[in-house]
């Protein structure tokens, strides 16, 4: 796997976790469907587990064992760019907060999220 494959990889699993062991499944999926072991995963696990610091650092071991020193730079770059995209757009709400266009749209978004949440209750509910 060559390290652009691991990098976009990684920021996907990263732009859709909230981080820690989060992404765990993402990565496993689609790292397994790609040739990484699950010697290599336990052993990234191990690492990141052993190591001071927040749970979501295995990712960096899993890219040095994927790619080597690349691998882990870009593992690195993929854990910190949601955060870093997140800071930008919270910037740039501050300078359009204050119409009405923003705020409906945000009252439009969160009664879709509502919505949403509804709908996959019931289906939990409704057992299907």
């Amino acid at each position: 796997m060559n390290v652009w494959q691991l990098f976009l990889v990684l920021v996907k699993a990263s732009f859709l976790s909230f981080g820690g062991l989060g992404s765990l499944p993402l990565l496993h999926e689609d790292l397994t469907g790609r040739g990484v072991t699950e010697a290599v995963f336990g052993q990234a696990l191990a690492v990141g587990r052993m190591s001071p610091g927040p749970n979501g650092l295995y990712v960096v071991s899993l890219g040095y064992q994927v790619s080597g020193l690349a691998g882990a730079v870009a593992a690195t770059v993929a854990i910190v760019l949601p955060p870093l995209f997140i800071l930008i757009i919270a910037a740039s709400y501050s300078r359009v907060a204050h119409l009405k266009r923003s705020q409906s749209a945000l009252r439009m978004l969160s009664l879709a999220v509502a919505g949403l949440l509804a709908w996959t209750s019931w289906q939990i509910v409704a057992g299907s």
